[in-house]
């Protein structure tokens, strides 16, 4: 349960940050929600969690002998899966260490190999609240799309890594609240 609450808050602050940084695609995004279309919101959800990963790494016990590029491997030997290795690798991802909001990777699930993103890893191993993550990003994507401008022209976020990997902010991060309309 603690590991889901800082996960999904890890991976709503870098939503802050890439969103601080792209006016065009903040206000893109601000467009669907008023209409309530979602492909574009899950898509810079999910681009959000390849690029910045809030696990970036896992450790697996091998059940059975396998070999890795030649590298022969015994059973019981444990290994470290790169989630960030994975989701940067140049094999699956078109300019992998960019940050695309509308990454066509996305557009067509079909064609997504079901190795390159993980996030929530798979298997008996899986995260059991993915549904509800995915949920949760996307409510809290919304509200913050609904009441906030957010502007960073400044370097490039730091980060820090302890349950989860999430950025530490500069000054320069400006949060704006966006006036409720009389109306509304």
């Amino acid at each position: 349960m603690f590991a889901g609450v800082e996960t999904t808050t890890a991976t709503l602050l870098w939503m802050v940050d890439c969103l601080s940084r792209g006016s065009d695609v903040q206000q893109a995004l601000r467009e669907d929600v008023h209409a309530k279309i979602d492909q574009r919101l899950d898509g810079f959800r999910d681009e959000t969690l390849r690029l910045f990963s809030p696990i970036p790494f896992v450790v697996r016990k091998l059940t059975a002998p396998s070999s890795f590029r030649g590298i022969k491997l015994g059973a019981g030997e444990l290994i470290m899966v790169s989630l960030v290795g994975l989701h940067r690798d140049p094999m699956y991802w078109t300019t992998p260490l960019s940050f695309r909001a509308a990454r066509p990777e996305f557009s067509d699930q079909a064609k997504l190999s079901k190795r390159s993103f993980r996030p929530f890893l798979s298997g008996p191993r899986s995260c059991g609240g993915r549904r509800i993550a995915e949920m949760e990003l996307n409510v809290g994507l919304r509200i913050i799309l609904k009441h906030f401008l957010l502007r960073n022209e400044g370097p490039d976020s730091a980060f820090r890594y302890s349950i989860a990997f999430r950025p530490t902010f500069s000054d320069d991060l400006v949060i704006e609240r966006i006036e409720a309309k009389a109306d509304a």
